[in-house]
């Protein structure tokens, strides 16, 4: 157990801290801020990802007036529509300059990554007992530097995609329901609409509200059934009353309730290499600072030294599991406040434990499978904050500054790489390679087909998705595609040799 009674030593460590956390904070946000304003040929490559370019379509058609249309006329929902949604102001305020609108929507990612961070230094302060004021103090910072510096929340915040907006959303929902949620009808009601806003973000956070409305049904003992089912109902109303829109349109307008980016992704299968891969997405989320792109080095060196830092955590666990029950109990004692952060945690690590058994079994894209889990670092995040606020006073000054200036040293240097040539992280071949051959060879007013058509899509009209993740209508064709070319009109084609 960590010292309850202040000493000049300790104070001075906790100040001193206090400020390099600090500083480590905001040279990470300066930083990663910057990558919106670099030049013309970089700010559309890397870290974005080419699928990207889909959502970035979406929201300059509905900026424009075109509708949830991929190209202006073809009616899409392979798409997550909260964060689709939000970028539309952005693409209106930028008019036609797409680059613009590009640099606009990375300065948002980047408040919701500032944004994920606050929130979640709350939770943790929050959820420390209210006697001890030096790690309470610490414990936002610490936290904020903890998340900023993982390089697999770096990277899933800036992929342009709806990550970013998915963890801003669980955070400030984690945040609700410790601090403000209270067994009443308003609050449930409340609760419920912004469950509503979650599945908005991502619609498979479905599975997340339905176990945590489980957990409000079984927790509820005190209360009668009755009431439970009143509660559970009050939050299934007002989730589904918010998404609803989003359902309507799908069943209209597709007669399908799965996105046809889900539809072109599944293939339900037994598979032992889907099961390792969703083992190493695991892993990435339990200690995503150990990341290094999806490159060979990642699934040799960095998966030993995950295994290893896993590994070392457990063994730890079991060696001293009376002081770290102790611990655990010092936390769990501080009140319905504490109760009620462990509570969402643990229905968020059940979320997440479902969606790996489900996607293992139904989706054929394994290198979507860290994305999806994703949501698991704010936990990691969670618990390595707590602990380390609890105990990191108790040292030397030098060793936690020190130990804090080599977590953020990953980040600042792929910044940094970022701002001379985005290739280091795998460069988009789209943009590099497969627009400007198609921007070379293909005349201004004909169509170009492509199985993987987001960049293109986006900087160029008249393309046709080929692969279905955001045209419903050539999924039909995925074995005969030679029919569906000449049905719409499309004599290229733009791909990769073995598409």
């Amino acid at each position: 157990m960590p010292e309850t009674v202040p000493n000049s030593r300790s104070r001075d460590n906790s100040a001193c801290l206090g400020r390099v956390l600090r500083v480590l904070a905001a040279l990470i946000a300066l930083s990663s801020l910057s990558l919106a304003f670099r030049a013309r040929e970089w700010v559309a490559d890397r870290p974005l990802s080419e699928d990207a370019f889909y959502c970035y379509a979406v929201s300059y058609n509905l900026a424009h007036g075109e509708g949830t249309t991929i190209d202006g006329a073809t009616s899409t929902n392979g798409f997550q529509p909260l964060f689709v949604f939000l970028c539309v102001p952005l693409f209106a305020l930028a008019g036609d300059n797409q680059v613009l609108a590009v640099r606009l929507v990375f300065v948002f990612e980047w408040a919701l990554y500032m944004g994920t961070a606050l929130l979640l230094g709350r939770i943790v302060r929050d959820f420390i007992p209210s006697n001890d004021d030096r790690a309470r103090s610490l414990a936002p910072w610490l936290t904020a530097v903890l998340y900023l510096s993982a390089g697999l929340v770096f990277l899933q915040h800036f992929n342009g995609l709806e990550t970013g907006c998915l963890l801003f959303v669980y955070a400030a929902l984690w945040r609700y329901y410790q601090a403000n949620f209270r067994d009443s009808h308003w609050h449930y009601c409340a609760l419920g609409s912004l469950l509503g806003l979650l599945v908005l973000a991502r619609v498979d956070a479905a599975f997340f509200v339905a176990i945590l409305c489980l957990k409000q049904f079984l927790s509820g003992r005190k209360l009668r059934l009755r009431q439970r089912a009143a509660h559970v109902f009050e939050l299934c109303f007002f989730s589904c009353l918010v998404s609803c829109p989003w359902w309507i349109y799908n069943v209209l307008e597709f007669h399908s309730l799965m996105p046809s980016s889900g539809k072109a992704e599944q293939a339900w299968a037994l598979s032992a290499a889907r099961l390792r891969i969703m083992v190493v997405a695991l892993e990435r989320g339990l200690a995503p600072w150990v990341y290094l792109t999806e490159s060979h080095w990642d699934w040799t060196l960095g998966l030993a030294v995950r295994t290893l830092l896993i590994l070392a955590v457990l063994a730890a666990g079991i060696r001293f599991r009376h002081t770290l029950t102790e611990f655990i109990s010092r936390f769990a004692s501080g009140g319905e406040q504490s109760r009620r952060t462990l509570e969402f945690a643990g229905c968020l690590v059940a979320c997440l434990l479902a969606l790996a058994c489900w996607y293992v079994l139904s989706s054929w894209a394994t290198h979507f499978y860290t994305r999806y889990l994703s949501p698991l670092s704010l936990v990691a995040v969670f618990l390595l904050a707590a602990a380390g606020a609890e105990t990191c006073w108790t040292m030397p000054a030098w060793t936690s500054a020190g130990a804090s200036a080599l977590l953020v040293i990953p980040v600042l240097v792929g910044t940094a790489m970022l701002w001379g040539d985005p290739a280091v992280f795998g460069s988009n071949l789209a943009l590099r390679q497969q627009l400007k051959l198609v921007s070379e060879c293909v005349p201004a007013q004909a169509v170009v087909a492509a199985g993987q058509s987001g960049t293109i899509g986006y900087f160029r009209r008249r393309v046709v998705n080929l692969d279905g993740k955001v045209n419903a209508a050539a999924l039909a064709y995925q074995s005969r595609m030679w029919e569906y070319l000449p049905k719409v009109g499309a004599r290229w084609l733009c791909d990769c040799p073995s598409y």
